[in-house]
């Protein structure tokens, strides 16, 4: 195991062998050039004993060229060794030239029992090691020819060394050979193990670049190839987006569908209903007036009405659900709209269903009773789906409450002040977390297939924020569903009913009252007879219209209905202002699409009366238009 000191001194092995820079490419080169800087810092090491030892002998023997020469070859390796950045080929000549150099010296100095034939062993196989056997082939001639050298000057007596040796001249060729042939197997042994490392490393690098190459060439396969995944999923996606859409599309446009069918449908009754209305109503307000106060007639008589009224606004609320008339509001008494809401509601859910109303407010809304009517009729119907199967409790809360930031910040988009705070609550099953953001959405619905049409809450959800509200919901799976509206309190006043007025304005002005439904004439003529004018009615145009040219002064005010066969009520109006053109004319209309309001007004169209109408609005309508014919307002 190492430890502390084996690791720092391995440490500080590796930093004084790496050469400077990276590997880079030539490998090979790097490891040959390690292995450099590893002799050399053994020589340092290593050497430095040796050379001492080495220096003091010569010294005492007084070879001072050896001496010399070894002080020379040690400072060189010093150099060679801290000086990092010099090249690799000058580090490499001067290791395996230093060798043959102190090799020739402790020859030719000490002889061959020295350490001269070692350096000069080590010149060829440093050369293989470092330069290739090119150059050990060149260091092995160079060998050669040294040794052939100093046995030259030894046979002429040139060369003696301070020993004696029998036979040293044929001792010299026997050992030189030798010496010459291990040092050529050696040397080119390591030559070629050299060559066969170099070759295998660059076989290395190059599989190396090459499977590299393979390995970018595979991650930008796999790059695309992610990328084709992800636009294919991401194309799948939006294929099943659009799949999902165009079928939310379809389904819509079969509500849109039915909508219009609806909106067709009512508009094809409207007409026909609402005159039925009018005899009803009329009828009913006709005979009030002849009904003693706090009579048993009286009160049933006052019950048609009321149910009358409800039907005419039923027409309205028909109408409106498929956009084809405009609401009016007006200061609307919520709390009588709750109470005759449940009072319609009790008879249409079982019995298993308890109603329970908290009424602590009378406060008047800005608001279209009939659409008031619908939200309370739409979130008490579900509620009361909610608890059909189990039954439960049904709680409508009518309360006053100040609005403070607090509130605000939970219900965005209303202002500081005074609203009706209106809650219906329910201990059904409850609605689901995940589907309680989605409940106010169109077409939105948690019921079966023809069950529901996913509106309903649309549609609240629409009215109340038209009339400045806010409604939101809480839900527990289980425990049940609590909805909160807040309308904001309306300071005017509610209009008196029709049915109880009884300071009507009058006048003795001579009508012309056309329609073509005799019970609506017989209405009409007896309403504005009871009122002190003079009335004549009519049931066909073409009758009208002889009638008024007869005698164009004859009538102060013609009151025709709008659907009326061979000629409508708008091209009459046209044909007798042709006549006369001061003659001032009320349109009256059950429902028509191709006129309105603004349009009648524009031909010259006085007023524009809805059926079934109220006796006093009638009456003020007839007068106010009379007053305006002479030239001087009515204050009705």
């Amino acid at each position: 195991m190492l430890t502390a000191g084996d690791s720092k001194v391995r440490t500080l092995f590796t930093r004084w062998t790496t050469p400077p820079g990276s590997v880079g490419k030539n490998e090979v080169r790097y490891w040959q050039d390690k292995l450099l800087f590893s002799l050399l810092l053994a020589g340092l090491v290593f050497g430095l004993p040796v050379y001492a030892a080495s220096v003091a002998l010569c010294i005492k023997e007084e070879l001072w060229i050896v001496a010399v020469a070894d002080t020379l070859l040690y400072g060189w390796v010093v150099v060679l060794f801290f000086r990092r950045r010099l090249p690799f080929a000058i580090r490499a000549y001067s290791i395996v030239y230093m060798s043959y150099a102190l090799g020739m010296v402790l020859l030719l100095t000490v002889g061959p029992f020295g350490a001269g034939p070692v350096w000069l062993f080590a010149f060829p196989v440093l050369a293989a090691v470092f330069m290739g056997i090119r150059t050990s082939l060149v260091a092995l001639t160079i060998n050669g020819g040294t040794i052939l050298l100093i046995g030259i000057l030894l046979s002429h007596g040139v060369l003696q060394w301070h020993f004696h040796v029998e036979n040293a001249i044929e001792k010299w060729v026997v050992m030189a050979l030798n010496f010459i042939f291990l040092n050529a197997i050696v040397a080119i042994s390591v030559a070629y193990i050299s060559r066969g490392l170099m070759i295998s490393l660059k076989q290395e690098q190059t599989t190396r670049a090459s499977l590299e190459r393979k390995h970018e060439e595979l991650v930008d396969f796999t790059r695309q190839l992610k990328a084709e995944i992800f636009e294919r999923k991401k194309a799948e996606a939006e294929q099943k987006h659009q799949e999902e859409e165009r079928r939310k599309l379809e389904v819509q446009l079969r509500q849109a569908q039915k909508m219009e069918a609806i909106g067709t449908l009512a508009g094809g009754i409207a007409h026909d209903f609402n005159n039925i209305l009018s005899s009803v109503i009329g009828y009913t307000e006709l005979a009030l007036d002849e009904a003693e106060q706090g009579s048993m007639l009286r009160d049933d008589l006052q019950e048609i009405y009321t149910a009358g009224n409800r039907a005419k606004d039923l027409v309205r609320q028909i109408l409106t659900f498929a956009r084809r008339t405009d609401e009016k509001a007006t200061p609307t008494l919520i709390s009588s709209i709750v109470k005759e809401a449940l009072k319609m509601l009790r008879s249409a859910i079982p019995t298993t269903i308890d109603i329970r109303q908290d009424i602590r407010s009378h406060s008047l809304v800005m608001a279209d009773p009939t659409r008031i009517h619908q939200v309370f009729m739409n979130l008490c119907t579900n509620a009361a789906q909610a608890m059909e199967d189990d039954g439960g409790i049904l709680t409508v809360r009518l309360c006053d409450e100040k609005i403070q930031p607090d509130i605000i910040e939970k219900n965005k988009g209303m202002t500081p002040g005074d609203y009706l705070k209106i809650e219906i609550s329910d201990t059904g099953k409850g609605i689901p977390e995940k589907e309680l953001d989605s409940i106010f959405d169109p077409y939105f619905t948690t019921k079966p297939v023809g069950e529901g049409t996913g509106l309903g809450l649309s549609v609240v959800h629409g009215i109340v924020e038209s009339y400045n509200g806010k409604i939101s919901v809480e839900s527990r799976l289980g425990q049940g569903t609590d909805f909160t509206v807040y309308l904001p309190i309306s300071k005017n006043e509610a209009p008196s009913d029709p049915a109880t007025s009884k300071e009507l304005p009058m006048g003795d002005e001579r009508i012309l009252f056309v329609d073509d439904e005799p019970p609506i004439v017989k209405l009409g003529s007896r309403f504005l007879e009871g009122l002190g004018y003079d009335v004549t009615g009519l049931c066909t145009a073409a009758e009208t219209l002889d009638l008024f040219k007869s005698d164009l002064e004859r009538f102060d005010l013609v009151i025709t209905d709008m659907t009326m066969p061979n000629m409508t009520g708008d091209q009459l109006a046209v044909k007798l202002m042709n006549a006369r053109a001061d003659i001032p004319v009320i349109l009256c209309t059950g429902y028509s699409k191709k006129i309105s309001a603004d349009s009648a007004s524009e031909i010259g169209i006085k007023a524009f009366v809805h059926k079934p109408f109220a006796k006093a609005d009638f009456a003020n309508t007839v007068r106010k238009v009379l007053d305006e014919a002479k030239g001087h307002g009515h204050d009705a």
